[in-house]
């Protein structure tokens, strides 16, 4: 049987310009204690969203050795697992797995105490676990404690575990704070998540093998630098936490059903975390030009640039634009898009999408599958791309074009506009091109394409 062996590794946060690193080693066993620290935000590097890195390059660099060399401490498909936690009071638990010694012990308020039970609600939305408040325990899973510390560290977090072999036998955690600072403070989330997410397994991004675009608090809120966007320090946990931390919790059943989404939920970036139901980004009341993105890890803008975006492993089916002229960009599933009064752009990327421009004069993208795209109102320009794709044109439509129809591949659909022979008699050709000549001074202009081709792919 391989030898029982544990680590120790704590992180701190502080409010100054340089960083410190002191490594020890302590005799019991295979004891290691690291400590770093953590400066505040710096400069940021201002390159807005560079293309994603693969999720195992992120769960690689943002997990602590201990935890990414070893198995997983609960998965996808277990049981919720309990993490117990503690407030420590006046004095030191007995058990704080950490080899440092803090004084000046004080009791968290009844408000600080809320605060972190807010935290905790926030991870138990994406994690598989369930954080449970006991007192009087001697040895909780998580301790929480107020203290002395020196110089300018306002927080410092970490854990220590048992292992065998690749197999983690304990964990326990821990998380202190200055006792100068209120922790009901509606700016001190970003330092609580912070200090927790070094106690459940995750290390800076400045110490991983992140690139530095990828270091801000657009990522991660491991991390020094505020978002480069917009300024800010994470207020809640981002896109790079969440896929590691469920890499090392598992993931969490959560809005299974059908949930619309308005905008981010926070003050920050929201990460949409979304286990089942069909579901739909909905920016309808929107009057200013919006970006939805159903791409998993890909960034959505409803109001502020890059507001929300969604966790890999999420489905988002269906996405309705605004008034302004919005970028609307599906996913691989079967995606409804929909376009609102502006200048829109829409692509279906993959599955078999149906696309509507609604009014306003669009760009509609079908791209991989057995696309339906509808310009409705307006002068429209239409693009199927690969797949048996619908182009519908009704009554009303505007002045559409479609660039890249397949004869006896795709299928021409025009509502509203009499019989297929009166169709068929408003058709012209006009150079390569086919002409219809629709009532109402609408029409339709096929690219490259013949009255005879059309002629077995038309429908009224």
């Amino acid at each position: 049987m391989a030898n029982l062996q544990s680590i120790c590794v704590e992180d701190a946060l502080i409010c100054k310009s340089a960083r410190n690193r002191a490594e020890t080693a302590e005799a019991a066993g295979v004891l290691d204690v690291l400590t770093d620290v953590l400066v505040s935000p710096g400069s940021t590097n201002g390159n807005g969203t560079p293309p994603m890195l693969q999720p195992s390059q992120i769960i690689q660099a943002m997990q602590f050795d201990g935890f990414y060399t070893r198995n997983p401490v609960n998965t996808d498909d277990a049981p919720r697992l309990t993490i117990t936690y503690q407030f420590a009071g006046n004095s030191a638990p007995g058990d704080l797995p950490t080899g440092s010694n803090y004084s000046g012990w004080q009791s968290f308020s009844a408000a600080e105490q809320a605060a972190f039970a807010e935290a905790f609600a926030h991870i138990e939305t994406f994690l598989n676990v369930d954080f449970v408040e006991v007192q009087g325990s001697s040895d909780p899973d998580l301790n929480l404690g107020s203290v002395t510390i020196p110089g300018s560290t306002v927080g410092i977090g970490g854990y220590s575990m048992s292992f065998r072999g690749d197999d983690i036998t304990r964990w326990d955690g821990y998380a202190v704070f200055d006792n100068t600072l209120d922790m009901s403070q509606d700016n001190r989330e970003s330092l609580i998540l912070h200090e927790l997410g070094h106690a459940l397994g995750l290390q800076h991004t400045h110490d991983s093998s992140l690139p530095e675009e990828f270091d801000s608090n657009l990522y991660s809120v491991m991390s020094y630098r505020e978002n480069p966007l917009n300024g800010q320090d994470s207020d809640a946990m981002m896109l790079f936490d969440v896929l590691a931390l469920q890499d090392i919790w598992g993931a969490a059943d959560f809005n299974t059903s059908n949930t619309t989404y308005r905008g981010s939920r926070t003050d920050t970036v929201d990460v949409v975390w979304d286990t089942g139901g069909t579901d739909t980004f909905n920016a309808s009341n929107r009057t200013n030009a919006v970006t939805l993105d159903l791409r998993e890890m890909h960034f959505s803008s409803f109001d502020a640039d890059s507001d929300v975006t969604i966790a890999q492993g999420v489905t988002i089916e269906n996405a309705i634009g605004g008034r302004g002229r919005d970028r609307i960009t599906g996913n691989d599933s079967n995606n409804r898009l929909v376009g609102g009064g502006g200048r829109d752009t829409l692509r279906g990327d993959g599955g078999n999408d149906a696309l509507n421009g609604n009014s306003g004069v669009d760009l509609l993208v079908g791209g991989g599958g057995n696309d339906r795209l509808n310009g409705a109102g307006g002068n429209d320009r239409l693009v199927g791309n690969s797949g048996a794709d619908l182009f519908i044109f009704a009554r009303k439509g505007g002045n559409d074009t479609i660039r890249d129809f397949q004869d006896d591949i795709d299928t021409l659909r025009i509502v509203g506009h009499g019989s297929k022979a009166d169709v068929l008699a408003r058709a012209s050709e006009v150079g390569d091109d086919l002409y219809f000549d629709l009532e109402g001074n609408h029409s339709i202009t096929l690219r490259n394409m013949t009255l005879d081709q059309i002629s077995d792919d038309l429908l009224v």
